[in-house]
């Protein structure tokens, strides 16, 4: 079994904001996404599918006014606090 052996994952402190974005109204995602990226603070964007629609990340110290920033211009947000990062 030591041949089948699963790599640690490497952990390290993350200083990032994820904010989950449901978008008022279906708008154009590319078009969305370039105006987000406008946002002071934000460093990127994520189109997904399920209930929301985008995933912005930006620095902690920025992740309330880019939440606020992204309710205004495009409808309900929710951020939350990285405090971690695991890669292989």
């Amino acid at each position: 079994m030591e041949g089948n052996k699963v790599p640690k994952p490497r952990m390290r402190s993350a200083a990032d904001t994820l904010t989950f974005l449901l978008p008022n109204g279906n708008p154009d995602a590319q078009r969305s996404a370039r105006k987000m990226l406008d946002i002071k603070g934000v460093r990127e964007v994520v189109l997904t599918s399920g209930k929301y629609a985008f995933v912005v990340k930006s620095a902690v110290h920025d992740g309330e006014s880019v939440r606020q920033q992204l309710s205004r211009m495009f409808g309900p947000a929710i951020m939350v606090e990285c405090h971690y990062s695991f890669r292989k």
